[in-house]
């Protein structure tokens, strides 16, 4: 989270803080992602990028790299994501992944249980 009020928060209590926060419409990060989200959303497509760069695009206009993210991803060709995210329905669903007539590759598969 880029968000100074909750840097400091972890896990559980960062994601209710987070929910909390864009809610209240108070997270002044999540605001100013929709404010511009698509012109963001078009530069993150742009050309590939790794998580830390998406991050630290994003974070330039004091925007929200999760939220970002997540709205740049729904029509992306090719998103590269932990296998925990796209094997468990919850997290699936969080992220907004839609699996149908999507071509999956797991590497390291052998660590899918």
């Amino acid at each position: 989270c880029r968000n100074p009020k909750l840097q400091h928060e972890k896990g559980s209590v960062l994601i209710a803080a987070c929910k909390r926060m864009v809610l209240e419409r108070s997270c002044a990060w999540k605001l100013k992602s929709d404010k511009i989200q698509k012109e963001l959303v078009a530069e993150v497509q742009s050309e590939a990028r790794d998580i830390e760069d998406l991050a630290r695009l994003v974070g330039q206009h004091q925007a929200c790299p999760f939220y970002v993210s997540r709205e740049a991803q729904v029509d992306a060709d090719i998103v590269f994501v932990p296998y925990n995210y796209v094997l468990d329905p919850v997290s699936r669903d969080g992220l907004l992944i839609d699996l149908v007539n999507d071509v999956i590759i797991f590497d390291e598969a052998h660590n899918v249980q």
